[in-house]
């Protein structure tokens, strides 16, 4: 990587953290904002065996993790309410400064929010394959902190999100015991983070209560692990959107992203990988969710089809409550992964996550 290209990476993360710091330190709690959460899982090693050679692997080892893309985005009579002003909630309470449970719920689920968040979550993973004797086991803990930007006075809004990923105790093949099975060595440390922007407008509404939003915009994924089992070794851009259509208890859709490497170790293979978490939350008490966001991922440098799809299905169960006045939430879900990398990937995850809202960086 030349000094030019990481310093650009450097420049980049460097103003996403000091946002991130910023929003910590307002002065403030504005609105109580958004949850979203829900790391992605998907293995990314994909090259051929060959037991004349040491397990190189190109994607690394940490699996895809994301947020969990659900539910409803804010109304404007919402954003009211966190000012203290006189305001009318989905619920149709008047006059309120304090958001409730069912629509602190619905923030939470958001993925296109107009409120800052912070989520933190642990995914225990469970992987097996053709080259290993026994299941073995991961634990990759993500910290996301999602900022929204209104851009300028129009009502579109930029809502950024920087997805940290580090694994502890991440088991990678090394070398080949002779017997069509790998020697596997554990690992902890940094992996690749990821950074994206949407670009989204205000819902258009598509029925008494529903509506539908969209949003377009760059991913990043910048070469920052701090083992090499850990990451691609490369840098990788491309693009990310996401549709969703959400009514008062129930949100349906996906959020896509793709990555081209660009610079990076040419020692590497280069990185073609598309990311495709789909979603759907349906609220059955104003506190309480259940549904699934699994992350679906499609490795197209691999050789042959049998590593190219990782696929999960998962459930899980939402709780959303109140730390004094503060929004908080916390997820439980499980995934399977019936189409999954033969040679070694994940089978099972169990994913826990937790969410606050944080002070609005920008003016309401």
């Amino acid at each position: 990587m030349n000094r030019s290209s990481a310093g650009f990476q450097i420049f980049v993360l460097s103003g996403f953290i000091f946002l991130s710091v910023v929003s910590f330190s307002a002065e403030a709690w504005e609105a109580p904002q958004r949850f979203l959460s829900e790391p992605e899982m998907a293995w990314q090693l994909n090259n051929p065996i060959d037991e004349s050679e040491v397990w190189k692997s190109n994607k690394g080892f940490l699996p895809e993790i994301g947020s969990s893309w659900r539910e409803k985005r804010p109304d404007e009579t919402l954003l009211l309410a966190e000012a203290g002003e006189t305001s009318s909630s989905n619920d149709g309470a008047e006059g309120q400064g304090v958001m409730d449970a069912g629509e602190a719920s619905r923030q939470f689920a958001n993925p296109l929010t107009k409120f800052t968040l912070f989520i933190t979550e642990t995914n225990n993973v469970f992987s097996k394959g053709d080259i290993a004797e026994d299941t073995k086991f991961s634990n990759i803990t993500v910290i996301e902190p999602l900022i929204p930007i209104p851009l300028g006075k129009t009502d579109w809004y930029m809502v950024n999100r920087i997805v940290a990923p580090i694994g502890f105790g991440v088991d990678t093949p090394t070398t080949p015991k002779g017997d069509g099975n790998f020697n596997f060595d554990s690992h902890s440390g940094l992996g690749d983070v990821t950074l994206f922007s949407l670009f989204t407008p205000p819902g258009r509404k598509v029925g008494e209560d529903a509506q539908f939003f969209w949003g377009l915009g760059p991913t990043f994924r910048f070469s920052t692990a701090t083992e090499t089992e850990l990451g691609s070794g490369r840098s990788s851009a491309g693009p990310v959107g996401v549709a969703l259509y959400s009514s008062k208890k129930l949100t349906v859709g996906t959020l896509s992203q793709h990555w081209w490497s660009y610079d990076g170790n040419d020692d590497r293979e280069d990185v073609n990988l598309t990311s495709i978490q789909y979603f759907l939350f349906y609220n059955f008490t104003p506190a309480w969710a259940f549904g699934t966001a699994p992350i679906a991922t499609i490795d197209w440098e691999a050789d042959d089809s049998d590593n190219k799809y990782s696929i999960p299905v998962g459930a899980g169960v939402a709780h959303t409550f109140f730390i004094g006045k503060t929004p908080s939430r916390v997820l439980l879900e499980g995934q399977y992964y019936p189409i999954h990398q033969d040679d070694f990937g994940p089978r099972w995850n169990i994913r826990l996550a937790w969410a606050m809202f944080l002070p609005s960086i920008v003016g309401k």
